[in-house]
């Protein structure tokens, strides 16, 4: 039953992952429309605060954590979570730089240096978390 369980939270967690990297790679060319712009970034920035949920349940799960060793299993996955938790800010941030230069033109293209920056920011960190 255990394995299922297990097998189960992998597929949704790969699931989880495969629609953040579809939406970064895609959501240039789908986003018509601010509102489906708006809806991608929602759903991406969602699943990214789940993932982090998931990966917090399953450390509770574990027997170590159980036994009262929190600090034993945080030290060990210290690292995932400060990724994951530096990824969602990347995405937040240009989520909402890029929706606000975009909202009153659609076809207003962000150029400026701090922008790139973080854009090459956010998916140098995207390869972290794969």
């Amino acid at each position: 039953m255990q394995l299922v369980r297990y097998q189960i939270l992998f597929m949704i967690q790969l699931v989880m992952l495969l629609y953040d990297i579809f939406a970064n790679a895609f959501s240039e060319y789908l986003g018509t429309s601010n509102v489906y712009m708006l809806v991608i970034y929602t759903l991406q920035d969602l699943l990214i605060i789940t993932a982090a949920i998931a990966l917090c349940l399953e450390f509770s799960s574990t027997f170590i954590f159980q036994a009262g060793l929190v600090g034993v299993v945080l030290s060990k996955f210290k690292g995932a979570l400060i990724s994951s938790a530096i990824y969602f800010l990347f995405c937040l941030g240009i989520h909402a730089w890029s929706l606000t230069v975009r909202w009153t033109n659609m076809m207003a293209v962000p150029s400026s240096t701090g922008y790139f920056l973080l854009f090459a920011a956010q998916r140098t960190c995207e390869l972290s978390l794969c």
